[in-house]
């Protein structure tokens, strides 16, 4: 059984997982953290974490134990603050690969920096992550925060717009509109040393070769190891299967021109148009 698929199997691993992590790190120095760095690979929910993981792991040596770190953590859903987050990062271990939904911030960007951390960063059109999310949350995800709510929805439609506009404050659960919540990860794009990923990139048939190899070349370039890239290529584009993860759905790009109503592209519009200008997605906003 693929214990990736089975959110239980997951949880009990990553706990199984603590004792030769917390060994790993109090035995290693700072020469081990230069030798084999660890992989900070971070992404905004629902943006192809488990994508850019595959092509990750094709890389010798990397110890994935499971370890997974999210600002916002689904089961509580309560902000877990940045200082406190940075002493997390500096908890991980060399050679670890490492995936989160975590926000920019200077404290977690100095932790990284600290253990030596490379940095990946994938992120996807908001206006598909909207579908995505809805769908996971209401059928997927049922130990989620959110999943409740969703679940209780008569209709895909609400729960586009719920994903779209977040729920009112004084709701309880602070679960904002999407621009507000890609704005916590923004500064990743342009982070130093961090490589953003498009999803759709990766996604491609045209274009994934190449994302690939700039993948992978990210990591090599910041080691002296005999690594050679092209074989490295080819193990990442085999271990490349969506199906091969818990939260995949055969839903496809630009999603949202058949599923959501001219009234939500038009919120969107006002949410998210200008994010979409900056992040290539768009030209302008006459895009319905």
């Amino acid at each position: 059984m693929n214990w990736r698929k089975n959110i239980l199997l997951k949880k009990a691993r990553r706990y199984g997982m603590t004792i030769p992590r917390f060994y790993n790190v109090v035995t290693s120095d700072s020469a081990d953290y230069i030798k084999t760095p660890p992989i900070f690979l971070n992404s905004f929910p629902k943006s192809g974490t488990h994508l850019l993981m595959q092509v990750l792991q094709a890389i010798p040596g990397i110890k994935d134990w499971g370890l997974f770190l999210a600002s916002t953590p689904s089961y509580t859903f309560k902000e877990i603050p940045a200082t406190i987050m940075a002493g997390k990062i500096k908890a991980i271990s060399p050679g670890e690969l490492v995936t989160s939904h975590v926000y920019s911030s200077s404290e977690v960007d100095d932790a990284l920096d600290i253990i030596n951390a490379v940095k990946y960063f994938i992120y996807r059109d908001p206006r598909d992550v909207v579908i995505s999310e809805a769908y996971y949350l209401a059928t997927m995800n049922r130990w989620h925060k959110l999943h409740d709510i969703y679940s209780s929805m008569s209709s895909d439609l609400e729960r586009f717009q719920l994903s779209i506009s977040g729920l009112p404050e004084g709701e309880g659960i602070q679960y904002q509109d999407i621009g507000a919540r890609f704005m916590k990860y923004s500064g990743w794009v342009s982070s130093k040393d961090c490589l953003p990923i498009k999803f759709e990139h990766l996604r491609s048939d045209s274009e994934k070769v190449e994302v690939v190899r700039n993948i992978l070349s990210h990591y090599i370039d910041r080691v002296d190891g005999p690594f050679d890239l092209s074989e490295l290529t080819d193990v990442a584009l085999k271990n490349i299967d969506p199906g091969n993860s818990h939260t995949f759905r055969s839903g496809g790009m630009r999603q949202w021109q058949d599923l959501l109503t001219d009234q939500q592209i038009d919120n969107l519009k006002v949410l998210v148009g200008d994010l979409l200008i900056d992040l290539g997605y768009e030209k302008n906003l006459n895009w319905d």
